[in-house]
């Protein structure tokens, strides 16, 4: 078996694992994990909505550059 077909099979008994665990949790455990990984993808979002920032930033000071020294952009 290859590394890849190896890694899938991996993937499929985690993924397995993971959901027989999920249907073993009470109810607030359940409520406890969807609320964590809320809180975990909303810390995701700011970050990469900072990351988008200074990229845009940079963008501009470049565009800024290209115009100062006559290049047109369209």
């Amino acid at each position: 078996m290859g590394d890849q077909e190896q890694n899938k099979t991996n993937q499929e008994e985690l993924i397995k694992k993971a959901r027989q665990a999920y249907e073993n949790m009470t109810k607030d455990e359940k409520i406890g994990y969807h609320k964590g990984a809320l809180s975990v993808l909303i810390k995701e979002r700011e970050e990469i909505a900072k990351i988008l920032s200074i990229v845009e930033q940079l963008m501009k000071m470049h565009i800024e550059s290209l115009k100062k020294l006559g290049v047109k952009l369209e």
